[in-house]
């Protein structure tokens, strides 16, 4: 699928935002050879190009993702988290997350969060603090300016 703004597209979401969903939950579930151009995402909470929380075993790849400007301004209890491909996820056992082959071009993230933890660009920041559970490989950031700012 394809999410693609002639211009330059909004999308705005006090909660959890993505260019193509805002989440997904555990399962089998692939997001393959997609394509998200042209958006300018906001979001109160968690917030991707892709997908805002993904959870465990489901997949991410093959995805062109290009001139894309993601904003969080988390003012709310929940974790705010912030990635390219996910913002937040969750692993559970023996099902990781897999992200790969996936190009990020000319990507823009502004976020200032009141919380502190261990965060990946890519993929974000894992519900449990854990950072276990990522299977990633080959993917392409070109051109990331990143105004990551946890306080």
């Amino acid at each position: 699928c394809s999410v693609i703004a002639d211009g330059m597209g909004t999308i705005t979401s006090k909660a959890v935002a993505g260019g193509l969903c805002g989440r997904i939950n555990e399962g089998a579930n692939y997001i393959k050879d997609c394509t998200v151009k042209n958006l300018d995402i906001r979001s109160g909470q968690q917030i991707a190009a892709i997908t805002g929380f993904v959870h465990y075993g489901n997949t991410i790849s093959g995805c062109n993702v290009e001139k894309v400007n993601l904003t969080l301004t988390a003012t709310s209890p929940m974790k705010p988290a912030i990635g390219l491909a996910s913002g937040l996820w969750y692993y559970k056992g023996d099902k990781p997350i897999t992200i790969s082959d996936n190009v990020f071009k000319n990507i823009t993230v502004d976020a200032t969060a009141n919380v502190t933890g261990t965060t990946n660009i890519l993929y974000g920041w894992e519900w449990s603090d854990n950072m276990t559970g990522i299977v990633e490989s080959n993917n392409t950031m070109e051109n990331i300016i990143n105004n990551l700012n946890y306080q």
